[in-house]
């Protein structure tokens, strides 16, 4: 191994120093050789000028050219700095120990050879620092705080430059997003004029709203109908799930099917009534109709403005329905033959009609005129339900929405 002197190891690892020493190795002239070690944190510096290094050898000992290099070697093994995986066999190196005794620094190298040790005791005495060395140590402290500081600024301004680069790259792609949404919000709305005149051109064309609905188009698509046009048509479906409410009185109950929209009555003759679940549009004419599947004698249909009324509900002041035997109830009180009603039948298949703003219920029966049709004002209803009171075991019914077909054949060609 050759040396070129001087020459300096950092970071030396020294039993007993909490620090790391660095160590300076030098040739001031011919065979002399001066071995300075310094410990900053410590403030600790120890130095030893060699000519002769036989008289630290315990027997066999080295040319100094020859030792120069091991002992540097040695060193250059316990700092922190070398990395072993470069050495193979290890086992043939010198190895170096060192430790602070009696305020000087022992240098203990081994130099293995085929069958023993070549052992060298190599003693630095301390130096007695003054003023100035002690300023040029801090100095050096600071400048390495000051090192450290600046490459961590410069990190940190190599972080921040890449942060503006990605803000700048983010703006971009922002600002790409915001130019794509502005030309999909001006092809939603070409579609939308589109569809409009779609729309247009199928009320031209004889459709209503209604139809539209049911082949799948929003009340935000139906643009050609007016509101009054709308509310006429009753575009607002009114809710066709029916409900029978246990607490009514009646000690029969009902049996409801079909996606609730079918009912059944059960065991022995007893008034039951059953209603939908929510009240009809107070902004839209609402359209339905009740087929009459089984039917004994006698059924009553029509409104109600309560939930939690009697069996007999029929005579409830909120009630305005059509029943059978030439009966109809106006607030809870029949009107025999009222409009020239006679009743129902098994079979019948009732249309209605009712238009919110006058509170006006219309019924019409199938079988009968289509054109012949029965009237009733609500008055007194805040909150219009859709009512049957069933009497006897096993009458059916089930409520359909009217088609658009049945709405214009029986309520728009009057």
């Amino acid at each position: 191994m050759q040396s070129n002197l001087p020459i300096e190891i950092k970071e030396v690892h020294v039993q007993g120093e909490r620090g790391a020493c660095t160590f300076r190795i030098s040739s001031p002239e011919e065979d002399s050789y001066n071995i300075f070690a310094e410990c900053k944190r410590e403030r600790k510096q120890w130095n030893t000028a060699f000519t002769d290094f036989s008289q630290y050898a315990e027997g066999t000992h080295l040319p100094s050219h020859i030792l120069i290099p091991i002992i540097i070697q040695a060193l250059s093994l316990l700092s922190v700095q070398y990395n072993a995986e470069q050495e193979l066999q290890t086992e043939l190196l010198p190895k170096a120990e060192i430790n602070v005794f009696n305020t000087n620094l022992l240098i203990l190298l081994k130099i293995p050879m085929v069958s023993y040790f070549i052992i060298y005791k190599l003693p630095l005495t301390p130096v007695d620092m003054d003023e100035t060395e002690l300023l040029r140590l801090q100095y050096g402290d600071i400048k390495d705080v000051t090192d450290n500081l600046e490459n961590e600024m410069k990190k940190l301004k190599d972080e921040m430059k890449e942060l503006k680069q990605e803000v700048k790259e983010l703006k971009a792609t922002e600002k790409d997003l915001k130019d794509e949404m502005k030309e999909l919000k001006n092809e939603c709305n070409k579609l939308k004029a589109l569809l409009f005149r779609h729309t247009f051109t199928q009320k031209e064309m004889g459709k209503n709203s209604v139809e539209l609905k049911s082949v799948g188009f929003s009340e935000e698509d139906i643009k050609a109908w007016s509101e009054e046009e709308l509310k006429d048509q009753g575009y607002g479906a009114p809710s066709l799930k029916l409900q029978y409410i246990d607490n009514q009185g009646a000690p029969h109950g009902c049996q409801l099917s079909n996606e609730y929209q079918s009912v059944t009555t059960l065991s022995s003759a007893q008034h039951r009534y059953i209603t939908v679940s929510e009240p009809l549009s107070q902004d839209y004419s609402s359209f339905w109709k009740i087929n009459i599947e089984q039917l004994k004698n006698w059924i009553a249909i029509g409104l109600i403005g309560q939930l939690q009324s009697s069996y007999i509900s029929y005579k409830d002041k909120t009630n305005h329905s059509w029943a059978c035997s030439q009966q109809v109830y106006i607030g809870g009180t029949n009107n025999n033959n009222y409009g020239g009603w006679n009743g129902f039948v098994s079979g019948d298949q009732v249309f209605f009609r009712y238009e919110p703003e006058t509170k006006t219920l219309t019924m019409k029966v199938k079988r009968l005129e289509k054109n012949q049709a029965f009237t009733l004002i609500c008055d007194g209803l805040d909150n219009a339900y859709i009512y049957v009171n069933i009497l006897h075991q096993n009458d059916r019914i089930t409520l359909e929405e009217m088609t658009a077909h049945e709405e214009e054949l029986y309520f728009h060609l009057e």
